[in-house]
């Protein structure tokens, strides 16, 4: 058996040295024969006439003895691939253009499948990662939507008490997100992000420490000496890597830390956290009371529990901690889904299925595109093949034939897209770099990215080569032979076919460019929006004073006063001022009470956005109050409660009197107990158009002092150059605190291009896409025309003949091609409509429907204008002469 398999081999690897053994065996063969006759007296030339007679023809024993081999499938398919590998090289602008097709495609496609791949289906890297799932509550009776599902977190209480009662986990851990300040003796303190985790956490994850040690019991309990986990990247790059940090102290949040290890590299629970404290020492979670929900809740099911058994048992325990704290506990049920779709939306999951939607598209454009290619060029190679088939191919052997040349452009093409999908990765992931992405989501071209590159150059080889090959292989022999090599077979099914691909490419084309200028529109009218605001010289920063350390408000409020009034007096700001958040960012929503009016049953309060601010800020934002006053030194402080509204506000609430002196009430929707003290409306500000999504909203704005908040903005109005005087605002705040670091310093600008950045990165996306599609479109369009005027060659040589004018020919060239446009238009435009009712785009606009169709009619125009010109320029009795 291994002799017949090394024989095969051989017969494939090494096939012209066997076929001269081939030959040699006969020759000796027939020699002997002759020899044999020559000693019976036969004269030499009868016997190599018996000999010849006795043996049969050379060629049809050599056929034999390669049937006897068992590789003649493999032979010829190595053959058709030589003789298609032949004929592409020699129609190399054919070749040229099918592989760049094909290269855009699948670049573009298997880009979008490794965004797809990262993002919702590899899913985390941790063993079992779909028993880990993501836990938290819901209010059914005063719904309050923080994230997906409803999400809102545990209390401490209901953290505990699910730990230690529930059966289908095999544990639950808990932990916070949190920023924390890093510093000490020797280095300029620094913020990340941070977490606080319980001791199971990273041991549910099945994560453990590659330098030093993990949290125990002791490190998570009310006066633990504080100990700290560094990430690997802030251990490298901060620390140099030095194992020597372990057991060092430093200032975690102003409070002195051990750092006890070192987690491994490109790890971030939950998020992209690079410090890790226990959950013990959250100042939150010690502080409030046991009904504060700070604490997020991670579980890893047992085997063969589900999620909905899992959140059944967990609604038991919640319907009794119901009956025992019913003021706290009221209405809270159990929410449980994966943990990878607690930080994924749900829209960023359909913005993605829509980008993977798109490139198939384009894909499909391509198919069709290169299958018209290939219908042309099959129907002028009809004379060749009617030759082949005359001297007794079969039609399965001219099918193959065809569809070996479709592989190999198809093989060509994938290795140019796989190429062209490492560039395209690798552009992609520095793009959503840029956003902060989850520390799982990774962009790599790896084994399943592989494999679904080589189906689709496979699949995509079948879907545009099987088509021409099998309408080729239908011809008749005899008709073809008769007929001019020009003219072709199947006249009208090669017609039926490139005209229904050239109105599929039209139609996709037209909905791909409807979608790019749904979502640019979208984008462009919100970067060109109103703001009412100057946002030259506009400098933004961040500072989070730590709760340990700024635990009254009157510590923190003597912070703000001594930071604006270093402000005040440094050299090369013109303004400065805090704020709870920079303009234009989200703002916190409470529930607006105006005295003297009543809502109505049932009727929940109108909710307004509220913003806290220091004394300068809108000298800062150079913005001049409406009505009423600024806020004085005493706005704020028991007894002179009092807020500064915008005008939208104004007109929301007061819209025919002047709300200067009424008062109002603020509410946060889970605030539980207590009475909010009523406000006094003091002035009337303008407003801060945000974009036109959200357009004006009403805004509450309220003197830091009555609500000193640790999270704060700094906003600076700069007299020079903005980055310039970074340092020195560092050194101002370390000269207040020495431990608090100055973070997300950008200009104005510059944060509000990252607030649009999905509209732009996917807009942008959706656009290249499209401009793809449309120049797939107008190569077809030119091949098709082009192979349209070479079939009608005589006839238009005829027409010319008999006195047509060139505008005669003009337009005998574009009609057909603005009928299939026209046809295509009208299939797509309904796809058009439907993909501008989708959630994430803009609604569909005529005018846009209108400049995309003008679009498809210039690119149609101009794609056939060189075969119409060129039909013009015909000569009458050459075109008659050419078949």
């Amino acid at each position: 058996m291994l002799s017949d398999w090394a024989i095969r081999l051989r017969s494939l690897l090494r096939r012209a040295e066997v076929e001269h053994e081939l030959d040699d065996e006969l020759r000796f063969h027939i020699r002997q024969q002759v020899e044999s006759y020559e000693q019976a007296g036969v004269d030499h030339d009868e016997a190599v006439r018996r000999a010849r007679l006795e043996f049969g023809g050379l060629e049809q024993v050599k056929e034999d003895c390669r049937d006897a081999r068992g590789t003649r499938w493999l032979e010829e398919t190595v053959q058709d691939l030589r003789l298609a590998t032949r004929l592409l090289t020699k129609d190399r602008w054919f070749t040229l253009a099918v592989v760049l097709v094909l290269m855009l495609a699948i670049s573009v496609n298997t880009t979008v499948f490794a965004l797809v791949d990262g993002a919702l289906i590899r899913g985390l890297p941790f063993e079992h990662a779909d028993r880990i799932v993501s836990l938290g509550t819901r209010n059914i009776r005063n719904p309050i939507v923080h994230g997906p599902l409803g999400y809102q977190a545990l209390s401490s209480r209901e953290y505990e008490d699910w730990r230690h009662s529930a059966t289908a986990f095999v544990d639950i851990a808990g932990y916070a997100d949190a920023t924390m300040n890093l510093s000490d003796d020797t280095r300029s303190p620094e913020r990340f992000r941070g977490a606080y985790v319980s001791v199971n956490a990273f041991g549910l994850l099945g994560r453990q420490p590659v330098v030093g040690r993990n949290f125990q019991d002791e490190d998570d309990r009310p006066g633990a000496p504080p100990v700290v986990m560094l990430g690997y990247r802030v251990w490298a790059a901060r620390y140099d890597g030095e194992r020597a940090i372990i057991g060092q102290t430093v200032r975690v949040n102003g409070t002195p830390a051990v750092v006890i290890g070192v987690m491994p590299a490109r790890f971030g629970f939950p998020l992209t956290a690079e410090v890790w404290q226990p959950l013990a020492q959250m100042a939150e979670l010690r502080d409030r009371s046991p009904d504060t929900r700070v604490v997020n809740g991670l579980g890893r099911l047992t085997d063969g529990t589900t999620i909905a058994r899992a959140q059944s048992e967990l609604d038991v325990i919640a319907d009794r901690l119901e009956r025992q704290f019913p003021e706290t506990n009221s209405g809270i049920r159990s929410t449980v889904w994966p943990y990878g779709d607690r930080y994924i939306a749900p829209q960023v999951t359909l913005i993605i299925a829509a980008l993977m939607g798109a490139v198939v598209f384009v894909l499909l454009i391509a198919c069709a595109n290169i299958a018209n290619l290939l219908l042309a060029r099959a129907a002028q190679r009809s004379h060749e093949i009617s030759i082949r088939m005359s001297l007794g191919a079969t039609r399965w052997r001219i099918v193959r034939q065809l569809l070996s040349e479709s592989v190999v452009l198809a093989a060509v093409g994938g290795v140019a897209g796989y190429a062209g999908s490492i560039a395209g990765v690798t552009q992609l992931w520095n793009v959503l770099e840029a956003s902060n992405p989850p520390y799982w989501l990774q962009l790599t071209i790896d084994g399943r990215t592989f494999v679904f590159l080589t189906a689709l150059c496979l699949g995509t080889a079948v879907l545009f080569g099987l088509a021409p090959a099998l309408d080729t292989s239908r011809a008749n022999a005899n008709d073809s032979l008769k007929e001019a090599p020009r003219t072709g077979t199947g006249g009208v099914r090669v017609r039926r076919w490139t005209n229904a691909l050239m109105i599929a490419e039209i139609a996709l084309t037209l909905v791909l460019l409807a979608a790019a200028g749904f979502m640019m529109r979208s984008f462009l009218r919100s970067y060109s929006a109103r703001h009412d605001l100057d946002t030259s010289q506009l400098l933004t920063m961040r500072v989070e004073l730590p709760l340990l350390k700024y635990r009254t408000a009157e510590q923190r409020i003597a912070f703000v006063q001594a930071f604006e009034e270093r402000l005040a007096r440094f050299n090369g700001v013109a303004d400065g001022t805090i704020a709870s958040s920079v303009p234009f960012a989200p703002t916190p929503r409470r529930e607006l009470v105006v005295d003297g009016r009543s809502i109505a049953n049932g009727d929940r309060p109108p909710r307004v956005s509220t913003i806290t601010i220091g004394s300068r800020f809108f000298q800062t934002l150079d913005l001049h109050l409406i009505r009423g006053r600024a806020f004085t030194s005493l706005d704020g402080t028991a007894g002179h409660e009092t807020a500064i509204v915008n005008q939208q506000f104004a007109a929301a609430f007061f819209p025919n009197e002047d709300p200067i002196g009424h008062r109002i009430r603020l509410t946060s929707q889970n605030a539980r107990g207590g009475t909010t003290p009523w406000i006094a409306i003091a002035g009337v500000s303008p407003t801060i158009h945000r974009d036109v999504t959200t357009g004006a909203e009403p805004v509450v704005y309220l003197p830091y002092r009555e609500q000193p908040d640790p999270l704060m903005a700094v906003l600076v109005r700069t007299a020079s150059e903005a980055t310039a005087i970074v340092p020195l605002l560092r050194d101002e705040v370390r000269a207040l605190d020495s431990d608090l670091p100055l973070f997300d310093i950008k200009t104005l600008d510059e944060r509000l291009a990252f607030e649009r950045w999905p509209q732009r990165v996917f807009g942008t996306m959706f656009t290249i896409f499209a401009c793809i599609g449309m120049v797939m479109a107008a190569i077809g369009l030119y091949a098709v025309t082009a192979y349209s005027v070479g079939q009608r060659t005589q006839e238009i040589g005829v027409r010319m003949a008999l006195g047509a004018a060139a505008p005669q020919v003009w337009w005998l060239v574009l009609r057909r091609v603005m009928l299939q446009l026209a046809i295509g238009v009208a299939v797509g435009l309904p796809g058009a409509f439907i993909v501008g009712r989708l959630p994430w785009m803009d609604s569909p606009d005529p005018f846009i429907l209108i400049f995309v169709v003008l679009a498809l009619w210039i690119v149609a125009a101009v794609a056939s204008f060189l075969p119409a010109r060129r039909a013009t320029q015909l000569d009458p009795l050459s075109a008659l002469r050419c078949q």
